[in-house]
C-alpha cells in the first residue's frame, strides 16, 4: 500500500509511512481472527515507523530571513558612508570641458571630505597630459561646495547637479560625470 502523502510504500501492517508520518489507511482485506475466538483486551499490533519522519522545510522562512539581512547589510552601508566615512551629496566625479578646443581640460572629484583637481593640457587635442594635481578638503554649506587648499579656499554653487565657479564674471561649470 502507498501513503497518501507523500506516495512511498508502507509496509504491511505499519501504522504510518515510515518516511512522513501519515497514519496509513485501514486495510478492509486484512484477515481477522476467526468468528468465535476470543481476543480479549489484547491490543492490535502497530509496527512504529523506522525512523522519525523528517521536518519539512520553511524555504519561505529561509528566503524572508535572508533579504531581511541582505537590506541591514544595505542599511549599516548607507550609514557608514554619510555618517562615519564623511560621504556627501556631491561626492562624484566632474569635467570642466568648455576650454578643451584649447587644449585644456580640468578633472575634479570629490570623496567624502577630500576632493583631488587635476589640470590636463593637451598639444595635439587627442593626447591628454596631467600638468598638475591639487588636493584638500571640502566642505559643504547648502548648495556651497567649499574646496580648501594650502590656505586657499575655492567656492562652488550647486546649479542642477553641476558645480559653477564664478570669479570676476567669469564662470567655470564642472559638469557631475
Amino acid at each position: 500500500m502507498f501513503c497518501s502523502n507523500c506516495g512511498n510504500d508502507i509496509p504491511a501492517g505499519s501504522a504510518a509511512c515510515p518516511y512522513c508520518g501519515t497514519a496509513a489507511p485501514v486495510d478492509m482485506n486484512a484477515q481477522q481472527a476467526p468468528m468465535g475466538m476470543d481476543m480479549g483486551m489484547q491490543q492490535p499490533y502497530q509496527a512504529a515507523p523506522a525512523y522519525a519522519p523528517a521536518p519539512k522545510s520553511n524555504k519561505k522562512g529561509l528566503i524572508i530571513g535572508i533579504a531581511v539581512a541582505v537590506v541591514a547589510i544595505i542599511a549599516i552601508i548607507v550609514v557608514l558612508k554619510v555618517f562615519v566615512f564623511g560621504g556627501n551629496k556631491y561626492d562624484g566625479e566632474y569635467l570642466y570641458d568648455d576650454m578643451a578646443s584649447w587644449g585644456i581640460k580640468i578633472e575634479l572629484e570629490i570623496d567624502g571630505g577630500e576632493f583631488t583637481m587635476v589640470s590636463l593640457v593637451s598639444y595635439d587635442l587627442t593626447t591628454w597630459e596631467e600638468e598638475e594635481t591639487v588636493t584638500g578638503d571640502v566642505e559643504v554649506d547648502g548648495d556651497e561646495v567649499t574646496l580648501i587648499s594650502d590656505g586657499e579656499e575655492i567656492v562652488l554653487v550647486n546649479d542642477d547637479g553641476d558645480l559653477v565657479m564664478e570669479e570676476s564674471g567669469f564662470e567655470m561649470r564642472f559638469e557631475k560625470q
